[in-house]
């Protein structure tokens, strides 16, 4: 699956995204902004590069479909 990259939300929120490519812009700690470059698609070498894995845990620990939280 590549690189993984997780945010989490001040509601304990978090969302991760893999397939990343290696060295994503971002580091453990930072705070980041609506609309940042976590990261640029292509790291796996089973998964195809065009593919964005997400997924969504809330803060009571629950994993849930991203779509919900995405707005699909």
């Amino acid at each position: 699956d590549g690189y993984l990259v997780s945010v989490q939300q001040a509601d304990g929120t978090i969302i991760a995204y893999s397939n990343l490519q290696a060295n994503p812009p971002v580091r453990s700690g930072d705070q980041v902004e609506q609309g940042a470059i976590l990261g640029y698609l292509g790291g796996g070498g089973i998964v195809p590069a065009d593919v964005l894995k997400i997924y969504v845990r809330t803060g009571k620990n629950e994993f849930i479909d991203p779509a919900t939280i995405l707005g699909f």
